[in-house]
């Protein structure tokens, strides 16, 4: 098949040929792989001159390096070294027959054999590279855990699609306690919107404590028919008659709450600090202790009524007395008409002064003559 071992780089006067049994010098014309099958074997590590040196072994009667570049058309140069590439992929071996001459090894014995060498290098690749994903995602979430960390603790959020995409999130990413205080009356859409949003989160289990006004509770019948839902899905939520401000605390992690209390549409401030979300939870307990649970008598649309002095100071708002005017007639000081004044809005679910004196109206506390 080849010269001496020793001939593989020396000139053609150094090169014996050693002939084989095998396919007809007319064999050795064929060429059966195509230029695509060749360049596949580059997964081999075997370039297309070593493989066409490679094939030529098998296909010749006889050969030896002179012949081999004779037969390709290459030089020396490129010959030798793909010899010397097959003899260590082991497809090229020393002859037991002929002492100093190699021999081609077969296909199915050394291709296959090239073939799951690689197969095993690439299965061991494939699981280093495994490791190597689980690692690179530790480290994401080291990196991501950290700069969660350095990010700033107050969040501002403008636009009330905004804040609403916001809320959904945070409530999306509770697992066990979501504490409300909401201290206004939610339109109709809003209250749809919610319901959707509130069932998923007592169906995932999330513990959910409500409070809520009364005066919103007594003014809207629809209002107090989807608070009587949730309670039946497993909500706690309880009334009160002045609540501070609307927040939402989610996990003892984060909460939200309006950057303006009395503009709706300022945006809201998302809160990650863990001293502020402590104290923002012994406010919403401290609340949580003053109310009582929804679905008492007095929680009935209509149900409140204003006493004595509550009745004098709604009529005086309705003839379009100024707090200076009523806080003289009624012998008490500026704040605490005002006071008085936020208890009864809140007590009716009234969120502006012309729509308390609407209501009054409604009730019969206040003549429509009265009202300017």
């Amino acid at each position: 098949m080849v010269a001496t071992t020793d001939a593989v780089g020396t000139g053609p006067s150094d090169e014996p040929v050693v002939a084989r049994s095998g396919p007809s010098a007319s064999g050795a014309e064929r060429t059966p792989l195509t230029e695509r099958d060749v360049e596949s074997f580059a997964a081999l590590g075997l370039d297309p001159v070593a493989l066409r040196v490679y094939q030529q072994t098998l296909l010749a009667d006889e050969w030896s390096p002179q012949q081999l570049r004779e037969h390709l058309q290459v030089g020396e140069d490129a010959v030798t070294p793909a010899i010397a590439s097959l003899v260590a992929k082991g497809l090229l071996v020393p002859s037991q027959e002929v002492d100093g001459t190699l021999r081609p090894v077969g296909p199915r014995v050394g291709l296959t054999r090239l073939i799951e060498e690689r197969d095993r290098t690439l299965r061991f690749a494939q699981e280093r590279l495994s490791q190597t994903r689980q690692a690179t995602q530790q480290l994401i979430e080291l990196v991501d855990d950290h700069d969660t960390r350095q990010r700033s603790s107050l969040e501002q959020v403008e636009g009330r699609d905004h804040v609403a995409d916001r809320i959904s999130e945070l409530l999306g990413q509770a697992t066990s306690e979501v504490l409300t205080v909401l201290t206004m009356l939610p339109s109709p859409e809003a209250m749809e919107t919610a319901r959707r949003g509130d069932t998923v989160l007592l169906e995932r289990g999330v513990q959910t404590r409500m409070l809520v006004l009364t005066g919103h509770v007594r003014r809207s019948r629809e209002y107090a028919a989807y608070l009587a839902e949730l309670v039946g899905l497993g909500a706690d939520v309880r009334v009160a008659a002045t609540l501070p401000t609307r927040m939402i605390l989610v996990d003892d992690s984060a909460a939200i709450m309006p950057t303006d209390p009395d503009d709706p549409g300022a945006g809201a401030t998302i809160v990650r600090h863990h001293s502020l979300i402590r104290l923002m939870r012994e406010t919403f307990e401290s609340l949580w202790r003053g109310g009582r649970p929804l679905g008492d008598d007095e929680d009935r649309p209509d149900r409140w009524e204003p006493n004595e002095l509550e009745l004098e100071v709604i009529r005086f708002l309705g003839r379009g007395n100024k707090d200076e005017a009523i806080a003289r007639r009624v012998g008490m000081s500026l704040r605490s008409v005002r006071r008085l004044v936020s208890q009864i809005s809140q007590e009716l679910g009234s969120n502006s002064r012309f729509e308390l004196g609407v209501i009054c109206c409604d009730r019969g506390w206040v003549e429509a003559t009265e009202r300017r």
